[in-house]
């Protein structure tokens, strides 16, 4: 069966429950989507937004399906835009390779999407001091709206440094930081008070919205409760209070195809390491210097 008409929809918009997991870059988004696509009956996707190679993605989308005008004129328009995209993606989520086995679809599909990706899609005509758009198109329809936060700027600040030196930003094959890397400390401190903001604005236009904000931090302990077959223990609270907000059965496992970006000590990863503890000492991200030591 080939997707090839948004103009006949066999079923009305709204059959799933829609998901969209908000945070900023090496904020965790990435493994809280894998946490949640254990689940077997949801289906997330990576960031849609970005011009990736992949079907589901929305350059695909608008350039072979789009039946209105990109970018649309109006709020009317736009709507209805992204109400094709969604209609889109429950079809392609919901197609042979996102099924379960025995055939039954997702009830929940979504994506994540980063802060500065929030005003890509926007009606020509809306005024730029009103809040982005997309929130309020996921306020319209009913998104479960997870907010992903990373307390340790300086922790996220350095991934995204190195990343970008390593120019690998998702560990999928479990490789180890190998050699050492040069982090610019006046880069480090930017980095992270940019994150700070960001969360700050983020925060401040999603006034009124219902969310539920997970910290990277907490998932990673509930990762660690997990038993050697990667099932959780019955009182891993918050990954039973994300199911009931969603509204999905508590129903996750660890994931195992991804593996963490920095998987060795950051004395040993960062080549000026005593040069980045002194400038956290006299910054106002002192409270994080604690943090790159090496573990007793």
């Amino acid at each position: 069966m080939v997707y090839a008409s948004l103009g006949n929809r066999p079923d009305p918009l709204g059959k799933a429950l829609h998901i969209v997991i908000i945070g900023s870059q090496r904020s965790g988004t990435n493994l809280l989507r894998e946490v949640l696509n254990t689940n077997p009956g949801i289906g997330l996707l990576g960031e849609v937004l970005l011009p990736q190679p992949v079907p589901t993605c929305w350059h695909h989308f608008v350039r072979n399906f789009a039946t209105g005008p990109v970018p649309p004129g109006t709020e009317g328009e736009a709507i209805a835009l992204m109400d094709d995209y969604l209609y889109f993606l429950e079809y392609e989520i919901g197609g042979s390779s996102w099924s379960n086995p025995d055939g039954r679809r997702k009830t929940a599909i979504g994506f994540d999407v980063k802060y500065n990706q929030l005003r890509f899609i926007a009606p020509i005509a809306r005024d730029l001091r009103q809040p982005p758009f997309l929130l309020d198109y996921f306020r319209l329809r009913n998104f479960r709206i997870l907010h992903m936060v990373r307390k340790n700027v300086v922790q996220l600040a350095i991934s995204a440094i190195i990343a970008n030196d390593r120019q690998l930003w998702h560990n999928w094959r479990g490789e180890v930081v190998a050699g050492q890397h040069t982090v610019n400390t006046d880069e480090l401190l930017s980095f992270a008070r940019w994150a700070v903001e960001e969360r700050a604005a983020f925060r401040q236009v999603s006034c009124g919205l219902d969310i539920f904000e997970c910290e990277y931090e907490d998932l990673v302990d509930e990762l660690q409760s997990a038993d050697t077959a990667g099932h959780f223990p019955g009182d891993s609270s918050l990954l039973r209070e994300m199911a009931t907000f969603i509204g999905v059965p508590p129903d996750f496992n660890r994931p195992t195809r991804l593996a963490k970006a920095i998987n060795r000590p950051y004395s040993e990863i960062l080549s000026n390491h005593n040069e980045v503890l002194e400038a956290l000492k006299v910054s106002e991200f002192a409270a994080f210097a604690n943090d790159l030591l090496p573990r007793g």
